[in-house]
């Protein structure tokens, strides 16, 4: 055997033995094998959460209301149920146009 092919083959065994050991270390102990299934599960997780990301609809441009005064009946038409979807909330006799937060706004 030539002393390049015996290098070959030591190194070939030291990895093997290296992996050898490094798989039983883990097999050996119930408390490793828990922390590499939960390894395992959390990277699933991370992994289908970012390929189940949803896609946003981008939210059409409305023209800006003229400032007003509103009565309590007319507020009640913009509450986004209507044809341009509009949104407005009235605190403390200010009204507020918060159709771009509606999701965040909308019942549950």
């Amino acid at each position: 055997m030539t002393k390049r092919t015996f290098l070959n083959m030591a190194e070939s065994t030291i990895k093997s033995g290296l992996l050898t050991n490094i798989f039983l270390e883990i097999v050996q102990s119930p408390i490793n094998i828990a922390l590499v299934v939960l390894i395992v599960f959390l990277i699933y997780k991370i992994v289908r959460r970012q390929n189940d990301v949803p896609v946003k609809q981008p939210v059409p441009e409305l023209p800006k209301l003229k400032k007003r005064d509103f009565t309590v009946e007319e507020l009640k038409k913009y509450d986004g149920t209507q044809e341009d979807g509009r949104v407005l909330v009235a605190v403390n006799g200010n009204v507020y146009d918060v159709t771009r937060g509606k999701e965040i706004l909308r019942p549950r």
